[in-house]
C-alpha cells in the first residue's frame, strides 16, 4: 500500500488516518479473512507516514535495518481497525 494526498489542502488533516482505516476494513481483511493482523513497514524518517498509520490503529513492535535503511515494524488488529471504522462513521 502506498499512499499519496497531492492536494496540499488536504495534507495533515486526517485523511491518512480515514483512507488506512477504510481501505483496511474494506478491502484488506475482507479480502484475506484469515487473517487477523495487518503489519507495515515504514522507513524512520518518514515521519508522516508512521503518523498516519499510528493514528490508524498501528502500533510499533520492532525496528528493522534493511538495505542500511532503519525501519518501523507496525502491526494492527482487524479488530481494533472495525472499532476504528465504526467510530468514524458515528
Amino acid at each position: 500500500m502506498d499512499l499519496f494526498i497531492g492536494e496540499p489542502d488536504y495534507v495533515g488533516k486526517g485523511w491518512g488516518r480515514l483512507i488506512i482505516v477504510r481501505f483496511l476494513n474494506e478491502i484488506a481483511f475482507p479480502m484475506f479473512p484469515e487473517e487477523e493482523v495487518c503489519w507495515i513497514l515504514h522507513d524512520k524518517m518518514n515521519k508522516r507516514a508512521i503518523r498516519a498509520s499510528r493514528a490508524a490503529g498501528f502500533r510499533c513492535v520492532r525496528d528493522a535495518l534493511d538495505h542500511q535503511t532503519l525501519h518501523e515494524v507496525l502491526v494492527v488488529n482487524k479488530s481494533e481497525v472495525a472499532r476504528l471504522a465504526h467510530a468514524i462513521k458515528d
